[in-house]
């Protein structure tokens, strides 16, 4: 099996498009952010728990994939905003189906 090669430093091309494209999905990771706040306090937790599960699978297993495929550094910037969309809108629904009344 081939193991990946550490990168040492990004290369010298503009960087600065790296840090929008996780940017635009932090949006969508907002409530993930929040609700785990809140879900222990109303005893629902398993909702945000998976939420969290996925983005650490997303970024542990592509994060693995893209490094034994040598892949440039903007498609790990890629790979953390869809975990972080996947995060906040799993989170989202969470809360948005879970019942609340008694």
């Amino acid at each position: 099996a081939r193991r990946p090669q550490p990168r040492a430093r990004l290369p010298d091309r503009d960087r600065s498009g790296l840090i929008r494209i996780p940017g635009k999905a932090g949006t969508l990771g907002g409530p993930g952010r929040r609700a785990p706040e809140l879900a222990p306090g109303s005893a629902r937790v398993l909702g945000p728990v998976l939420a969290s599960t996925a983005r650490l699978l997303i970024v542990g297993c592509g994060g693995w994939w893209l490094a034994m495929l040598q892949a440039p550094s903007w498609m790990l910037f890629a790979l953390v905003g869809v975990a972080m969309a996947v995060f906040g809108l799993g989170t989202a629904a969470s809360v948005r189906f879970s019942r609340w009344g008694a």
